[in-house]
């Protein structure tokens, strides 16, 4: 791996050109490929061992409202991935995408995992990359997309390419750390030895509810408005309405094992809401079968999903077996696949 980045530092108080339109451009070719198939399409993952984890805690910061990984390489081994990588070839293979990934030399395919997390407004994004990246063919793909508009700061001791609206980073091991200025700061504070994720107080105690070796998982605060916009939803709205934090794994293999853990705001909302969704429950078995198709799959789910409760903290789990899948892959196939 190459990740010699020894251009000349600028003052990180430079007063950059305008170039907007130049670093739209550069930001979709190098973050579109590297989050084309783990953050779209978050549900057709296998796990591979939480490869993320090493990335969690060596940059992602304490003080973020939300964070998770991707296992990248188990991704792309995984059966149900490979039902759909005729469509995510075709997408790579065309236009714009096609010329990104031949000047940066980033697939998916040489992406190993993903950690990903966001600050205390959604603009505030980090994603760090580990896999088989030559920075320096990075950097040179962007100098000729942004040409005179290509700038390089320090940052935290580090050179930082400024896209304008973002910008990217390597660490010390090569992992690329891209995102608003801010947090990339943030990310290299860490690996220098400032505090991570893992010193959070709430964020971190909810992730063990899920499976972070899975090859998609995520933790996060829920916004405060958009808990008082659930509070209007009928017959469930003081329910959901009492949600504060949210912790999702997708893990996938031929099938699919799925777990969800939400703390609710108090443990009478949490007993309260595992009543209301058994009633759900009960209530989606009946329907179920009289969906066309995929009724009798559908209700197989519905007979698998767990439900408990742990003091504030609801937990669902339900794992689909090889065929269940093959056949929701196979509809979804039908109608668009991925597109």
């Amino acid at each position: 791996m190459n990740t010699n980045t020894s251009f000349a530092p600028k003052s990180r108080n430079s007063i950059l050109p305008n170039r907007s339109g130049k670093a739209a451009g550069a930001v979709i070719a190098v973050v579109a490929i590297i989050a084309i198939a783990a953050l779209v399409w978050f549900f057709v993952f296998r796990s591979g061992g939480g490869a993320s984890g090493g990335m969690v805690s060596k940059y992602i910061p304490k003080d973020v409202t939300a964070y998770g990984g991707v296992d990248m390489a188990g991704l792309m081994s995984s059966d149900v991935y490979k039902a759909f990588k005729p469509q995510v070839d075709a997408a790579l293979s065309a236009g714009p995408m096609k010329e990104a990934t031949e000047k940066t030399g980033v697939t998916p395919e040489k992406i190993s995992a993903l950690a990903f997390a966001m600050g205390a407004t959604p603009a505030d994004m980090l994603v760090t990359v580990k896999g088989d990246l030559d920075a320096e063919k990075i950097n040179a793909a962007m100098k000729e997309q942004m040409k005179e508009g290509f700038a390089e700061i320090d940052l935290e001791g580090s050179k930082f390419v400024n896209l304008g609206m973002g910008g990217y980073s390597f660490g010390d091991d090569g992992v690329m750390i891209g995102g608003t200025q801010n947090m990339v700061a943030s990310a290299l504070k860490v690996s220098k030895g400032g505090e991570s994720v893992e010193k959070s107080a709430d964020l971190p105690a909810l992730a063990k509810n899920v499976d972070t070796g899975a090859t998609f998982w995520a933790v996060g605060a829920v916004p405060k408005d958009a808990i008082e916009n659930a509070k209007s939803i009928p017959m469930v709205g003081n329910l959901v309405g009492s949600v504060t934090h949210t912790a999702l794994s997708v893990d996938v293999g031929s099938g699919l094992n799925i777990q969800l853990a939400v703390k609710m705001g108090s443990d009478d909302a949490a007993t309260q809401a595992k009543t209301a969704i058994d009633g759900f429950v009960a209530m989606g078995k009946t329907e179920a079968e009289k969906v066309p198709d995929i009724g009798a799959d559908l209700k197989k789910v519905i007979d698998g999903l767990k439900v408990e409760v742990s003091g504030s903290i609801l937990k669902f789990s339900v794992e689909i077996d090889s065929a269940t899948t093959n056949k929701f892959i196979e509809m979804a196939k039908k109608q668009g696949g991925l597109g």
